[in-house]
């Protein structure tokens, strides 16, 4: 275990984000084996969550201490001097993949700050966006930064779970890993009980997770954090989610204030719902405050465009990268990436453009976006005509009568 007395806070800050980015990179991947983790990965995930609860101790000592000294430090971490983050040691941009947890992310204050009184108010919130906006990112960021944004410290403190849609077939999986991420770090001997009945069977019926929830009530506020959450009001869901009980169900968990979520979603959860009008009977969309993600502004575009390194782009290229992209994430990161491949091969300026137009193709579609909730007079078309028919008929009537 290092000695973490000779560490500023600083460092300390970036030696947690590393080990939070790795320990989640650990649990994802043993997650994917399912009950058959050997005793040597076990062990690595024993000794990666003890390190970074070390380091957690040793920030929650030094805060207590600056609390103390400096009342600067009850400042929001928004307000305060930015955060340094891990460099790269290449190309600072990310081009067709979410940004890791400690990567920086621009443009962005406005969605941490609002999900932050989120967590402490245990509201759940609705990011929304089309593809490649950034929702990804934006939920890892939170999933390992989120303390950073919380304007205060809640009783009991959050505590965050990632649930990757694309693993999870049906509801009783879904309240299976909601349940062991919640356990993953409670090794006393009070939760031993839990730890059996999750290790007998990977699924979980939805009065074991209230119970579950209900007894951790006094000890952390569970907050799910689900990406791509219009997948389970796709047709092919409806048997492994069935609706509305499955969603009604975790409206029930969220008005007890047992859980709240974070999801997101291509469009507002009442535009899905309108999307699919065989889903309409449920209440869960009500309970959610809609935060849709912007395109980046003059000022978030060139934060990321000038990031630090090895071959920092010209401001005549920062200029012409922000026209061409109109603010759009992952088109920044394509120009971005494509002048610096230009400053450092020392590419022609048609070889940016050509560069940045492929990056675009192959990794900025949006892709086939759910449809659009049509008008209300197709949603409606069946009434309408009949209602046409039988006024045609009417004025007929009158017309043709002496």
């Amino acid at each position: 275990m290092r000695d973490l007395r000779h560490f500023d806070v600083a460092e300390l800050h970036k030696l947690r984000s590393q080990l939070q980015e790795n320990l989640l990179f650990l649990e994802q991947k043993l997650a994917s084996y399912g009950l058959d983790i050997s005793l040597k990965d076990h062990n690595e995930l024993l000794h990666a969550r003890a390190e970074l609860a070390a380091v957690e101790a040793e920030l929650e000592c030094r805060q207590q201490d600056q609390t103390t000294a400096s009342p600067a430090a009850l400042l929001s971490p928004l307000d305060a001097a930015p955060v340094v983050e891990r460099p790269r040691a290449g190309a600072p941009f990310v081009v067709g993949k979410p940004l890791a947890p400690s990567d920086p992310i621009f443009g962005r204050a406005e969605a941490l700050r609002l999900i932050g009184s989120a967590l402490v108010s245990n509201s759940p919130v609705n990011v929304v966006a089309e593809r490649r906006m950034g929702k990804t990112s934006l939920l890892r960021h939170v999933l390992v930064n989120y303390a950073r944004y919380l304007p205060q410290q809640p009783a009991p403190p959050v505590q965050l779970v990632w649930i990757d849609l694309q693993a999870v077939p049906d509801a009783p999986r879904f309240y299976y890993r909601a349940a062991r991420a919640l356990l993953e770090r409670r090794a006393e001997p009070a939760w031993a009980d839990w730890h059996a009945r999750l290790t007998r069977q990977p699924t979980l019926e939805y009065e074991e997770l209230e119970q579950l929830l209900r007894t951790l009530a006094p000890v952390a506020r569970p907050v799910l954090l689900v990406d791509e959450f219009e997948c389970l009001l796709e047709p092919q869901a409806a048997h492994g989610f069935p609706f509305p009980h499955f969603f009604n169900g975790l409206r029930a968990l969220m008005t007890a204030d047992l859980l709240s979520m974070v999801v997101a979603s291509r469009l507002a959860l009442p535009e899905l719902e309108a999307a699919h009008p065989s889903r309409q009977s449920s209440t869960f969309a009500s309970y959610f405050q809609t935060y849709r993600l912007p395109l980046l502004d003059t000022a978030a575009a060139d934060a990321l465009l000038t990031q630090p390194s090895p071959h920092p782009l010209t401001p005549q290229q920062v200029a012409e990268a922000r026209a061409w992209a109109s603010g759009h994430p992952c088109l920044l990161q394509a120009a971005g990436a494509a002048a610096y491949a230009a400053h450092a091969e020392q590419r022609s300026a048609d070889w940016v453009r050509a560069r940045r137009e492929q990056l675009k193709a192959d990794n900025c579609r949006a892709g086939a976006a759910l449809a659009q909730p049509p008008p209300w007079w197709l949603r409606h078309r069946w009434p309408l005509a009949a209602a046409l028919i039988v006024a045609c008929l009417i004025i007929l009537s009158l017309v043709l009568l002496p």
